[in-house]
């Protein structure tokens, strides 16, 4: 359980509404990364809580950088959206 606060707007219905790659936001779209940081700290391209990356790292992107994950050329919206559900549901944010 995370000490972290369910923020009101979650990373995946960001991430839902747009995604993007090769940035934090582009045209009111997010990366992995940016979703996260919008959500909890209010800005896309502030610091994730520690907390957070470790769960990134090790739950979704099998401790490959965020940015480069996200960024893959064959990574799909649907598949970021269900990996930052799966990263919400570990941090005991209900989805």
């Amino acid at each position: 359980m995370t000490t972290i606060p369910r923020p009101a707007t979650l990373p995946s219905d960001l991430l839902r509404q747009g995604w993007c790659q090769g940035a934090a936001m582009r045209d009111g779209r997010y990366c992995l990364r940016g979703a996260f940081c919008k959500a909890i700290m209010g800005s896309p391209i502030s610091s994730l809580p520690q907390e957070v990356v470790d769960v990134l790292y090790a739950r979704v992107t099998n401790y490959a950088p965020i940015t480069f994950w996200n960024d893959a050329p064959e990574r799909t919206q649907a598949e970021v959206v269900a990996d930052a559900e799966a990263a919400q549901r570990l941090l005991g944010w209900r989805v």
